[in-house]
C-alpha cells in the first residue's frame, strides 16, 4: 500500500520578508499555546474548529519549539478530537499538513492527525518509525524521516497537482503521485486513533493543515521551495503569524 522512498534534496530559497502563514487557505491552525496543564486547544484558523481534550491530552510549558508551550500526548488514550468537517476533505486539489514534532518514543499507529479511525478512516499522518500518510482506498505515501526522539523535528507533507511530496526538517524525502479525491467526511483526530491501543507519545506544536494551498510553492509561506518542490526549504525559524 505504502511507497518507499529515500531521496534527499538540498535546501531551496527562503521566503519572502513578513510571511504569515495563516491565511484563508488555513482550516486548523494550533499553536498549542497557553498555560501549563491547561486543557484548551484554541484553532487560530478561520473555521475556529471547537477542539476536545479527551485523557490527560494537555498544554504543557515545559517543552516547545516556539511560544513556551506546546501540546502534550502520553502515548495511552490522550488526543484531540474535532467534529466533521468539509474543511478535512481535500477532494482531489492541492493541501498541505505541517508541524512541529517531538516524539518520546516509536510506535505502531503513533498518529500525528488522521481523519478517522481504524478501518473508517479518510487519511492519516502517522509515524512508526518512519512517516506515512495513509489515503483510504488509494495509496500511501511512506519514506525514511531520520527524526529522533526526545528532540524537535519540523514535518510536512503536501500535495501539489497531484503529487504528494514529504519533507522532514525541510529535506525532500519522497514523493507519490495521487491526484484522487481524498475524502473527509468522518471527525479529526490530533495525537491517536481513538479505536487502537497505540497512540503518539511526546509533544507537537504550530499543527497546521492548509486546504487547496499546498504552501512549497508559494513564496509567501515559510514552506517555499524555491519554485521547486525537490529543492526542500528552510524549516521555520518562527511561528507562523497572523497577518489576514
Amino acid at each position: 500500500m505504502g511507497m518507499l522512498l529515500n531521496s534527499f534534496g538540498t535546501f531551496g530559497d527562503t521566503p519572502l520578508p513578513g510571511a504569515s502563514g495563516i491565511d484563508a487557505d488555513t482550516v486548523l491552525m494550533l499553536k498549542m499555546n497557553g498555560a501549563d496543564a491547561s486543557t484548551t486547544f484554541t484553532d487560530s484558523s478561520d473555521s475556529a474548529h471547537t477542539m476536545t481534550a479527551v485523557g490527560s491530552a494537555q498544554i504543557d510549558t515545559a517543552q516547545s519549539k516556539f511560544d513556551g508551550a506546546s501540546g502534550l500526548f502520553g502515548g495511552s488514550g490522550d488526543y484531540l478530537s474535532t467534529a466533521i468537517s468539509a474543511d478535512f476533505a481535500f477532494a482531489s486539489g492541492d493541501f498541505c499538513i505541517d508541524a512541529q514534532v517531538r516524539l518520546s518514543t516509536f510506535g505502531a499507529y503513533h498518529i500525528i492527525i488522521g481523519c478517522g479511525y481504524t478501518s473508517n478512516w479518510m487519511w492519516q499522518l502517522q509515524t512508526d518509525g518512519n512517516l506515512k500518510l495513509w489515503i483510504a482506498g488509494g495509496s500511501g505515501l511512506t519514506f525514511i524521516h531520520g527524526m529522533t526522539t526526545d528532540a524537535w523535528h519540523h514535518i510536512c507533507v503536501a500535495r501539489l497537482s497531484g503529487v504528494i511530496y514529504g519533507y522532514v526538517d525541510g529535506v525532500y524525502k519522497a514523493s507519490n503521485s495521487y491526484a484522487s479525491s481524498i475524502g473527509g467526511s468522518l471527525a479529526l483526530y490530533v495525537g491517536n486513533d481513538p479505536q487502537v491501543s497505540g497512540a503518539y507519545a511526546g509533544h507537537i506544536d504550530e499543527l497546521r493543515v492548509s486546504k487547496g494551498a499546498a504552501r512549497i510553492d508559494d513564496s509567501a509561506d515559510l514552506l517555499y521551495c524555491g519554485g521547486t518542490p525537490t529543492n526542500g526549504f528552510t524549516p521555520p525559524s518562527k511561528p507562523y503569524t497572523d497577518e489576514r
